[in-house]
C-alpha cells in the first residue's frame, strides 16, 4: 500500500473511534454486547473514512522550534513510519475494546509520537478519561481541539459537550510557599517541588494537601477544590530550629482552642508556635473557660491535656433558691391570709337599723 494510503487509512480510522468514544463515558466493564457492537461501528466507520486525514494539510512543515498553532499540520510520516503508527494504532484501538485503558493510552501515545496525527490526541484524551485521569484527558481533548481544523473536528460530534463535562471534573490550584525547596502532595500524589510557578490542574473535590521539607515542620490542610474553579494556597513553614509543635488536648471533646487570643480549632489540634511562652484557653457550653501558660522549646512537639469543669446547674445556684424561696413565703403569706379569714361576730347595731353618721334615715 502506498505510503500516502496507510498515512490516509490512519488518520481516517483514528477519527473513527473519536466518534465511538464519544459515545462512551468509560470503556471499563464493558458488556460483550456492548464490545460486540464496538467492534461493527468501528469497522463499518473505518471503511468509510478513508480520506487523508485533513489535519495533514498540504505546504511546507512547521520548523521544530516554531510554536504550534490551530492552522500548523504536522509534517507527513514518511511510509515506513506511517504503517508502523497504522499497527500501533490499531492495537490501542483493540485495547480500548477490551477495556484495557492504560494499555490503549501507551499506543497511542508511542503511534502520535510517529505522525503527530491530531485525531491521536483526541483518543489518547479518551483514554485518560476511561482511566479517570480528567486534567490529563481535559489537556488533550483542550490541544485537539486548539490544533484540529475545522473539518477534522466537525467529524466528532459532542466535543464542546465533552470538554465542558470535563471542565467541571477539574480544578486549578495555585500555591505559593515562602521556602523552596519543599514537596508539594495532594492526595499523595506528588505535584512538584516549591516554587510551583504554574497552576496545577487536578480533579475537583476535596483532597489533603501536604507540603515538606527536612528541617521544617509539614503544612497539611483540608482543601476544597472548586470544579471549573481555582483554588490559591499560601504556605509558610516553621522552622524546626525556631518553632516547636503543641498538640492541645482535653476530656472535654469538641472544646474551643484559643492560642494567645487567635482561635486555633477544637480539640484535639496540634500547631506550630515560635519558641516562647503561649497562653492557651479552652471553653465550651455548659463549662467553666481554663486557661494554662505553656513553654514551647525550639525543635518540641509538646502534649497538653486540658481539663474543663462542668458549670453548676441553675437549681444549684444558691439564687436560684432565694428566688424560689421569696415566692414560697409569699405563697404561705397568702394562704394564711386567706385561712385566717374569721366569721363576723354578733354586733352592736339593731337589726332593721343603720347609724353611721346618716341621721334620719330609717328602713
Amino acid at each position: 500500500m502506498p505510503p500516502a494510503a496507510n498515512a490516509s487509512r490512519a488518520g481516517g480510522f483514528a477519527i473513527s473511534h473519536a466518534r465511538v468514544f464519544g459515545t462512551l463515558t468509560s470503556m471499563t466493564g464493558l458488556r460483550p454486547r456492548m464490545l460486540h457492537r464496538f467492534r461493527v461501528i468501528t469497522i463499518a466507520l473505518a471503511s468509510l473514512l478513508t480520506m487523508p486525514a485533513v489535519a495533514r494539510a498540504d505546504g511546507p512543515a512547521p520548523s521544530p522550534s516554531a510554536a504550534p498553532s490551530p492552522s500548523a499540520a504536522p509534517a507527513p510520516a514518511d511510509g515506513a513510519d506511517a504503517e508502523r503508527a497504522t499497527t500501533i494504532r490499531r492495537r490501542g484501538d483493540e485495547e480500548m475494546v477490551n477495556g484495557r485503558a492504560a494499555e490503549a493510552l501507551a499506543a497511542y501515545s508511542e503511534a502520535y509520537a510517529l505522525t503527530k496525527d491530531p485525531a491521536l490526541l483526541y483518543n489518547k484524551g479518551r483514554a485518560f478519561e476511561a482511566m479517570g485521569d480528567y486534567p490529563s484527558a481535559l489537556e488533550q481533548i483542550e490541544e485537539f481541539d486548539r490544533v484540529g481544523t475545522p473539518e477534522l473536528k466537525a467529524r466528532v460530534p459532542g466535543l464542546a459537550r465533552l470538554l465542558a463535562e470535563l471542565r467541571q471534573k477539574v480544578s486549578q490550584i495555585a500555591i505559593v510557599c515562602d521556602v523552596d525547596g519543599a514537596t508539594v502532595r495532594l492526595r499523595d500524589r506528588k505535584l512538584g517541588v516549591t516554587p510551583i510557578t504554574n497552576v496545577v490542574r487536578v480533579h475537583a473535590g476535596t483532597g489533603t494537601l501536604e507540603i515538606t521539607k527536612e528541617g521544617y515542620y509539614p503544612y497539611k490542610r483540608e482543601l476544597p477544590l472548586p470544579p471549573a474553579g481555582l483554588a490559591s494556597v499560601e504556605v509558610h513553614l516553621s522552622s524546626r530550629a525556631s518553632s516547636g509543635l503543641l498538640r492541645v488536648a482535653s476530656s472535654v471533646a469538641g472544646a474551643r482552642v484559643t492560642i494567645d487570643g487567635k482561635p486555633a480549632g477544637t480539640v484535639p489540634t496540634e500547631v506550630v508556635l515560635q519558641a516562647g511562652t503561649h497562653s492557651v484557653q479552652l471553653d465550651r457550653d455548659g463549662y467553666k473557660p481554663a486557661t494554662s501558660s505553656v513553654l514551647v522549646t525550639a525543635g518540641e512537639n509538646k502534649s497538653v491535656d486540658i481539663g474543663l469543669e462542668a458549670e453548676a446547674p441553675i437549681t444549684k445556684k444558691w439564687w436560684f433558691w432565694t428566688g424560689i424561696g421569696v415566692v414560697v413565703l409569699g405563697g404561705t403569706a397568702t394562704v394564711i391570709a386567706l385561712t385566717s379569714e374569721r366569721d363576723a361576730g354578733s354586733g352592736t347595731i339593731a337589726p332593721g337599723r343603720i347609724t353611721a353618721g346618716l341621721s334620719g334615715l330609717s328602713f
